[in-house]
C-alpha cells in the first residue's frame, strides 16, 4: 500500500473521473425530470414578480431564489435552466469532499467514505434540482474544511474566521434550517472567547468583535426571518413529528434507500449511524480528556455534530418546533459520514487487518450497485408524483373535463399554466389524497363531483370501491403509477 502522501495523488485521477461522471448524470437528471411542486411555486412567485410573498414562505430559499429568477431571464422557462445554479455547485462540493478526505488515512476507508457520500442518490438529487439544500450541502463543506483548521491552530486566525463566516452566511442564504450548523460554529467561537482569551480570541480584539458582530447579525436575521415565516406566513410546518432518531437518521437513510424495496432498512441504518456516531464522540472524547493524546479531526468535526443535535432537540422540546427531516437532516450526513470514517480509521490505524479492506471494497461496491438500480433521471425521491404531470395535463386537455380533480394541482398553477400557452384547462381542483387517505369527511363527499380524476395513492381507488363509486381507469402513467380515472355519475 503506498503511504499516506502519495495517496491522495494516486486517488485524484479515479476522483476526477468519477466527479466527472456523475456531474454529467446531474445535468442530465437536471434537464430532463419535469418541474416539482416546490419548484414550480418558488418559479411563479419569481415569473409574476410577487416578491412579498417570498420573505413568509418557508419554500423560499433566498440564494436559490435568486439564481432562479437570474437563469430564467437569461435562458427561459425550461426546468433545467432554472436548476443550473445547483448544477454549478456540485464539482465546488466534490471539492470540498477531497479537502476533507485528508485526514482518512487508509485507503479503502476512503474509499467507502467517497461512495457514501457521492453515490447516495438522495444526495444527488439536490443538485439537480431547484432547491437550496445542495447550494447548502455545498457551503456547509467548505465551512467545515475552515473549521477544521481554526479548531486546530493554537491562534486566533482572523483570514480562516471570516471565510467560514462567508461560508456560514451563504448556507443560511441557500436554506435557513442551515442555522443549526452556524450556530455550532458561533457556538465554538463563544467557547473559546470565554476560555481561551490568552490564544488570541480576546473580547478586546478589534477581530475578535468584529468577526462576533457578523455572526450575531447572521443569526439574528436568521432567527427574525424565521419568526416571520412562523407567525405571519404561517408556513413552517415540515419536519418530524416522530422520536428524534427516526426523524433525523431514519428519514435521511429512508431518502438514500430511494424506494428500494429493503424493508425497515432505513429504521436499522438510523440506529446503527446514531449508535456509531455516539460511539465516535466517547472514544474521541475519552482520548482527548483522560489519554490527553493528540486530538483527531473526528473530535473537532463532532463539536458541530453535538450543536446539531443538541439544539435541535432542545428547540423541539422547549419551542415544540418540528425535528429536521428528510431534505433538512441531510446537514448532518456529511460532517456524520466523515466522523465515523474517521473513527474506522483511528481504530484500525495500527491494526493489519485483511478483512478490513475486504469489508471496506463490498460495502462500497454494495452502494455503487444501489445507486445503478435505483437512480432515475425522470424523477426525485422528494417529488416523484410530479414526474408525469405534462403528460396528464395533455391528456385532461384533450378530454376536455367539466370538473376534473388532479393532485399535482400545485406544477400546473404554479408552472405549465403560465408556460403552455396550449392547455386550456379551467375547471381544475386540488385533490388532496393525504386527507382522503385520512378520513376527511369533507374532502370524501367532493369524491362526485369529479367526472375525472388524477389519483396517485393506491388509497383513493380502495375509498371509490368503499363508496360505491363508479369509475373506469382510462390511463395509467409508468413511472409514478398514477391512474387517470373516470367517474360515471
Amino acid at each position: 500500500m503506498p503511504d499516506n502522501k502519495q495517496r491522495p495523488v494516486n486517488f485524484k485521477v479515479p476522483f476526477y473521473f468519477v466527479t466527472a461522471s456523475l456531474w454529467i448524470f446531474i445535468i442530465v437528471h437536471a434537464f430532463t425530470m419535469n418541474i416539482t411542486n416546490d419548484e414550480a411555486y418558488s418559479f411563479f412567485l419569481l415569473k409574476t414578480n410577487y416578491y412579498r410573498a417570498l420573505p413568509g414562505s418557508a419554500n423560499t430559499h433566498w440564494l436559490n431564489s435568486f439564481f432562479m429568477k437570474l437563469f430564467n431571464l437569461i435562458f427561459g422557462d425550461a426546468p433545467g435552466w432554472i436548476r443550473l445554479q445547483s448544477i454549478l455547485a456540485f464539482p465546488f462540493f466534490a471539492a470540498a469532499i477531497w479537502s476533507l478526505s485528508v485526514y482518512l488515512e487508509n485507503f479503502f476507508i476512503r474509499l467507502f467514505f467517497y461512495c457514501l457520500i457521492f453515490f447516495n442518490p438522495y444526495i444527488l438529487d439536490f443538485f439537480s434540482l431547484a432547491r437550496g439544500y445542495g447550494l447548502a450541502l455545498t457551503f456547509q463543506a467548505w465551512m467545515l474544511v475552515y473549521f477544521i483548521k481554526v479548531v486546530a491552530e493554537k491562534k486566533f486566525n482572523n483570514r480562516n474566521w471570516l471565510i467560514i463566516f462567508l461560508f456560514s452566511l451563504l448556507s443560511i442564504a441557500s436554506n435557513l434550517s442551515y442555522l443549526y450548523s452556524v450556530l455550532s460554529m458561533a457556538g465554538f467561537l463563544a467557547v473559546k472567547i470565554f476560555f481561551s482569551p490568552d490564544t488570541g480570541y480576546s473580547i478586546r480584539s478589534k477581530e475578535i468583535i468584529k468577526v462576533t458582530a457578523l455572526f450575531i447579525s447572521l443569526i439574528l436575521f436568521a432567527i427574525a426571518d424565521l419568526l416571520f415565516i412562523k407567525y405571519y406566513g404561517k408556513d413552517l410546518g415540515f419536519g418530524g413529528d416522530k422520536d428524534f432518531i427516526s426523524s433525523l437518521f431514519g428519514s435521511v437513510w429512508n431518502g438514500s434507500l430511494y424506494f428500494a424495496s429493503y424493508t425497515n432498512l432505513e429504521s436499522a441504518l438510523g440506529y446503527v449511524s446514531f449508535l456509531l456516531l455516539i460511539c465516535g464522540l466517547f472514544y474521541f472524547c475519552y482520548r482527548w480528556l483522560i489519554k490527553r493524546k493528540y486530538i483527531s479531526p473526528a473530535f473537532y468535526i463532532s463539536l458541530p455534530l453535538i450543536f446539531i443535535f443538541g439544539l435541535n432537540a432542545l428547540f423541539h422540546i422547549v419551542f415544540n418546533n418540528p425535528f429536521l427531516f428528510g431534505r433538512t437532516a441531510l446537514q448532518w450526513y456529511v460532517p456524520g459520514i466523515l466522523m465515523i470514517a474517521l473513527m474506522i480509521d483511528e481504530v484500525f490505524k495500527k491494526v493489519s487487518s485483511f478483512w478490513l479492506p475486504v469489508i471496506m471494497i463490498t460495502l462500497s461496491a454494495v452502494i455503487i450497485i444501489h445507486f445503478v438500480r435505483q437512480v432515475n433521471i425522470h424523477y426525485s425521491f422528494e417529488w416523484r408524483g410530479d414526474a408525469e404531470a405534462p403528460s396528464m395535463l395533455k391528456d385532461l386537455d384533450q378530454i376536455h373535463p367539466k370538473n376534473a380533480a388532479i393532485c399535482n394541482y400545485g406544477v400546473y398553477t404554479n408552472y405549465y399554466r403560465l408556460v403552455d400557452i396550449t392547455l386550456n384547462l379551467t375547471n381544475i381542483s386540488l385533490l388532496d389524497e393525504y386527507k382522503l387517505k385520512n378520513g376527511d369527511a369533507e374532502e370524501i363527499n367532493k369524491l362526485s363531483q369529479f367526472d375525472y380524476i388524477a389519483s396517485y395513492l393506491p388509497s383513493t381507488i380502495e375509498l371509490l370501491n368503499k363508496t360505491g363509486i363508479k369509475f373506469e381507469v382510462i390511463k395509467t402513467y409508468p413511472l409514478t403509477a398514477e391512474k387517470l380515472l373516470k367517474i360515471y355519475h
